[in-house]
C-alpha cells in the first residue's frame, strides 16, 4: 500500500513544484524538492526541478553544480547538458557552456533553441568560425521544418 501511496505523491509533488516555478517561486520550489531529494537522491527528474529553480534565482554556480549532478546520475539527458550550458553562459564560463551545448547539439540535432544560445555565445566571443556553423546548421533546420 505505502508503495502505492508514494506513486500517487510524487506526480503531486512535481506539479506543485512546476507551478511554483511558473509562478517565479523558485524557493518555494526548493523548499518542496530538497526534502524529497534527501530520500531519492538518484532521481534525475527532481534534480531537473531544483536546478531550474537555481536559475530562475539566478544561482549560476549552484545550478551548474546540479545539473552537473544529474549528468553524473544519466549522462543521455540533454536538457541538463543544455542547463549546464545555460547557467555556465551566466555565469561567464564560456568553454564549460560551449563543451555543453555542443553536447547537447550532438544528442539531439533538431533542436533549435541549443543551436540558438551556441550562436549567442559564439557572437558574444566573436568566435566567426563556430558563428557561420551555427547559422548554417539553424538554416538547415529551418529548411526542414
Amino acid at each position: 500500500m505505502s508503495h502505492l501511496l508514494k506513486r500517487d505523491k510524487e506526480p503531486d509533488l512535481f506539479a506543485e513544484v512546476q507551478r511554483a516555478i511558473g509562478k517565479k517561486q523558485f524557493d518555494v520550489a526548493e523548499d518542496l524538492l530538497v526534502p524529497y531529494l534527501m530520500k531519492h537522491a538518484g532521481d534525475t527528474k527532481a534534480y531537473m526541478l531544483l536546478g531550474t529553480a537555481a536559475i530562475g534565482r539566478e544561482a549560476w554556480d549552484e545550478a551548474m553544480e546540479i545539473f552537473q549532478q544529474v549528468i553524473k546520475l544519466d549522462n543521455k539527458l540533454v536538457d541538463a547538458y543544455a542547463g549546464l550550458g545555460h547557467a555556465a553562459l551566466n555565469a561567464g564560463k564560456f568553454t564549460l557552456e560551449i563543451q555543453s551545448l555542443q553536447h547537447a547539439r550532438d544528442m539531439d540535432a533538431n533542436n533549435v533553441q541549443i543551436r540558438e544560445e551556441l550562436l549567442f555565445i559564439a557572437r558574444r566571443m566573436d568566435n566567426k568560425v563556430v558563428e557561420k556553423g551555427v547559422l548554417e546548421e539553424l538554416a538547415q533546420l529551418k529548411e526542414n521544418a
